[in-house]
């Protein structure tokens, strides 16, 4: 029965939610300089956006009791480094383009010791008002640039404008760890250091067997398929919809904090095609887009790609967004529910627009390692699902 199962799965190549490395990046040893900014004096490497938020709160000399203004729009995840250090939270809205709703925003600053602003989704927002006010008012802000590791606006890469920058580079490129912080001014307080090598031992292991699951090779991904249902027990290649309480947040890993950004995935950083990531997430996007426009239920959060941008997902509200999530499990193809933890430290009830994304966006995959075919079944299912 369970060799049945993993067949049955293993059948159609899964179109997964996150690009996959080739065997050939796991093995890479590359010396190239790495892209603009990454490369600047500014810079610090680190294993993850949220150590790299950890350093910023140091560096920016926040200390415990400090009100920061944030985004009520928000994973959550990024919310636990501020609360670890002691820190206050001030929620403001967003606005229909996903750029601080300025009312709320200057409210919000109001006996804040510092702010931050997000690039959803790589889509690069107008914060121009938020940096004006921040700087009448004498405070930093962080620019939250986990998605938008490529992302530029005006021509200038995302996050160099505010005084503090975090970037996640594993989201956007297939890479056992890796995060970046930014300083505009001053000096980056403590040096990192070398992340648990068992950590990255596993992160490579989950790594190799994304690329196995979603190889052309039907052996390949049957072979890796009876391994991880072998390893995790009858039953479990099952895709179910998680629901309710079962949504839980990755806390803050407190035993990670000054590691840095891992010898491997440094050196797959340097050999990745940049451009070429860059150039197949665009593509992705606007295919999805142009071919899923007028499918009645679904709704972009944002109705053009933007120039610059480097998209982390195509994202967009769908009222039945269980109905479809099920759907696309059903036959394989990955589909991310956008946030669906509820933080307790955000009063929700003041922010209905934030907690109707949080519930009803879904973030279709656009990344490199999707093939034309991939693209091709994901719309196929989400029409098939309309009853188009």
């Amino acid at each position: 029965m369970i060799m049945e199962e993993v067949l049955e799965v293993a059948a159609n190549r899964p179109v997964a939610s996150m690009p996959w490395p080739t065997f050939g990046s796991l093995l890479s040893y590359s010396q190239r300089p790495l892209p603009h900014p990454f490369s600047s004096p500014g810079m610090t490497l680190w294993t993850s956006a949220r150590i790299a938020l950890w350093q910023a709160i140091r560096s920016l000399d926040l200390k415990s009791g400090d009100r920061v203004a944030v985004p009520a729009f928000c994973c959550g995840s990024e919310l636990e480094p501020f609360l670890i250090a002691g820190l206050e939270l001030s929620f403001f809205a967003v606005g229909e383009d996903l750029a601080p709703d300025p009312t709320s925003f200057r409210k919000a600053i109001d006996g804040s010791s510092a702010a931050m602003v997000t690039h959803y989704f790589g889509l690069p927002v107008d914060l121009e008002p938020a940096l004006e006010m921040t700087r009448r008012k004498g405070i930093p802000l962080i620019e939250d640039c986990a998605h938008a590791l490529y992302t530029t606006r005006a021509g200038e890469q995302v996050g160099l404008a505010g005084d503090a920058a975090i970037y996640s580079f594993w989201k956007t490129v297939a890479l056992p760890d890796g995060g970046a912080l930014h300083m505009r001014k001053g000096t980056e307080k403590g040096a990192p250091k070398p992340p648990p090598p068992e950590l990255i031992r596993k992160a490579t292991r989950h790594l190799l067997s994304r690329t196995l699951r979603s190889h052309p090779s039907a052996i390949l991904r049957k072979t890796e398929g009876m391994r991880q249902q072998l390893r995790r027990g009858a039953g479990s290649i099952q895709l179910r919809e998680k629901g309710g309480d079962e949504w839980h947040l990755i806390k803050f890993p407190n035993e990670l904090i000054g590691a840095g950004m891992s010898s491997r995935s440094l050196r797959i950083f340097r050999a990745t095609d940049h451009a070429h990531v860059r150039e197949r997430r665009r593509h992705n996007y606007i295919r999805l887009q142009e071919a899923l426009a007028e499918i009645p239920g679904i709704v972009p959060l944002v109705p053009h790609l933007p120039d610059g941008a480097c998209p982390l997902y195509f994202p967009v509200v769908v009222e039945e967004a269980a109905r479809l999530r099920r759907a696309l499990a059903a036959e394989a193809v990955g589909v991310k529910h956008i946030w669906p933890y509820f933080h307790a430290a955000v009063p929700w009830e003041r922010f209905p627009r934030e907690h109707h994304w949080k519930e009803k966006a879904i973030g279709f995959p656009v990344h490199q390692s999707l093939r034309e075919e991939d693209i091709e079944r994901l719309i196929d299912v989400v029409k098939r699902w309309s009853g188009r």
